[in-house]
C-alpha cells in the first residue's frame, strides 16, 4: 500500500466528506475521528451514480435471455 501521508498535510473532516461525494452544508460530528469514521463509512454518491450509469448501458445494449 503506497504511504498516503505527506508532511504538513492533515485531511479535514470536511475535506474527507467532501471527497466522498456529501454536499457542502452536511453536518459533521464535533470529534474529528468520529466525523472521518461518518464520512469513511459514506457512499461516494458520484462514483455510485457512474457506476449505475455504465451497468447501465451495458445491461440495455444486451438482449433479454428470456
Amino acid at each position: 500500500m503506497p504511504e498516503l501521508r505527506r508532511p504538513g498535510v492533515t485531511l479535514t473532516a470536511s475535506g474527507g466528506a467532501r471527497m466522498q461525494g456529501l454536499p457542502e452544508w452536511a453536518e459533521h460530528h464535533s470529534l474529528h475521528r468520529a466525523a472521518m469514521k461518518h464520512a469513511g463509512n459514506a457512499v461516494a454518491v458520484p462514483m455510485a451514480r457512474e457506476l449505475i450509469r455504465q451497468l447501465g448501458a451495458i445491461l440495455g445494449s444486451r438482449k433479454p435471455a428470456i
